[in-house]
């Protein structure tokens, strides 16, 4: 039996675009292969600076206000450097 024209599903003709995560979506993307490497004067650590009270908030996550900025401060004069590292996990 043949179904009426009203019940078949319309699809668009052609592939169409790949689903995110497929095979083929994943093969149409830059591979690190295509990529560079990051030149050597580009690459730091932060460790040849010292760290200021500003760069302490935003390594929290947050965004400097001068009650943070005097907090970080006050945490770099009893830490150090270190209290970077009570930052990170």
């Amino acid at each position: 039996m043949r179904r009426p024209a009203a019940w078949q599903a319309r699809r668009p003709s052609g592939p169409g675009p790949a689903a995110p995560g497929s095979r083929e979506a994943l093969m149409s993307e830059p591979s690190d292969v295509d990529s560079h490497p990051t030149p050597d004067h580009l690459l730091h650590t932060g460790g040849e600076h010292p760290v200021d009270p500003i760069d302490l908030v935003m390594a929290s996550g947050r965004t400097p206000t001068p009650e943070l900025i005097e907090k970080a401060r006050q945490d770099l004069e009893k830490y150090g450097a270190a209290a970077v590292e009570r930052l990170m996990p």
